[in-house]
């Protein structure tokens, strides 16, 4: 008998995703029918109000607003900033003599898309891969197209600080910027580190920063980039290496879904290219913040206990 000619096939373990990530960690707001066509979004709130100055502002008013209170109430309200989703895709396909498993690698690729899903939102979320190759990256003069963590013409850059006070400087950060609870995007490896510090605590599977219950994520799809040398040229910052990664500070993450559709039946016809019956699920998805708070940190990881500097 020939080594193997008797195997028999079994079924492996399916693939699961991450508990850990975005799709764990994000608002899931509900969603009117037609979001699918692009959402529109405003902060509540432009920049934190300032209760010390004289005439007793009664609105949120921005840091650098006129001492005399000669704005008109609501005159620093945020523009709304439109969103388009974009689809996630997973395939497989099977041989032709194995049409009566069609079902089988329907579901394949059903579980590839979920288990690919958190990775692929946090992934386009760091880089904008999709929004630039389909040309709705954010355009900032008409606040219209998917804005990206790594885009240089909305991050704030807060400098080059060590492993031990990045979390800190995101924290203050977001302080400075926004009343309500932020994210804090980060790679596992930097993740992994504050947690061996005893800088975070989990709670299900979401994990928060002690000081104001912020949200870090350790997105397996966060790349750890830099912010792009300009806006045209996405993921073309900084590479992250083993003395250092990039960490984005926002506002809460947002994050709406579709169904799964998953196209490629037995009566579909052979695709002579690979002489397989393909088979693709995909699903639309968006993930997006209110642009409040977006703020970048340059993580010196062979230099932990180095204070901020500027870059």
């Amino acid at each position: 008998m020939v080594a193997g000619s008797g195997a028999v096939r079994v079924q492996p373990t399916p693939v699961a995703g991450p508990r850990l990530g975005l799709l764990a960690s994000a608002n899931r707001p509900t969603m009117d029918a037609g979001w699918l066509n692009g959402i529109k979004v405003a902060a509540e709130t432009a920049c934190l109000g300032d209760v010390d100055v004289p005439g007793g502002y009664w609105w949120t008013e921005c840091v650098d607003d006129p001492p005399d209170g000669s704005k008109a109430p609501g005159s620093d309200r945020p523009p709304f900033f439109t969103w388009i989703p974009y689809q996630i895709v997973e395939g497989d396909g099977c041989a032709p003599g194995e049409r009566n498993a069609i079902a089988d690698f329907r579901a394949r690729a059903s579980r590839a898309l979920l288990a690919n899903e958190s990775r692929k939102l946090e992934l386009e979320l760091w880089s904008g891969r999709v929004a630039h190759a389909g040309g709705f990256q954010l355009d900032v003069g008409t606040s219209i197209g998917n804005n990206w963590l790594a885009n240089p013409d909305t991050a704030t850059d807060l400098g080059i600080v060590g492993l031990a006070f990045a979390l800190g400087e995101a924290v203050q950060y977001l302080a400075e910027t926004t009343t309500e609870q932020g994210m804090i995007h980060a790679q596992p490896r930097v993740v992994s580190a504050w947690w061996s510090a005893q800088l975070l605590r989990r709670e299900g599977n979401v994990i928060y920063e002690n000081t104001n219950d912020h949200v870090v994520v350790p997105g397996t799809g966060y790349s750890g980039l830099a912010p792009d040398v300009n806006n045209d040229t996405p993921e073309s910052g900084a590479i992250s290496s083993g003395s250092t990664s990039s960490i984005y500070a926002t506002s809460m993450v947002n994050v709406a879904e579709d169904d799964v559709v998953v196209l490629g039946d037995a009566a579909d016809g052979v695709d002579r290219a690979t002489n397989q019956i393909l088979v693709r699920a995909e699903r639309a998805v968006l993930a997006w913040w209110d642009n409040c708070a977006h703020g970048h940190i340059e993580v010196d990881l062979a230099d932990p206990c180095t204070a901020a500097t500027a870059s």
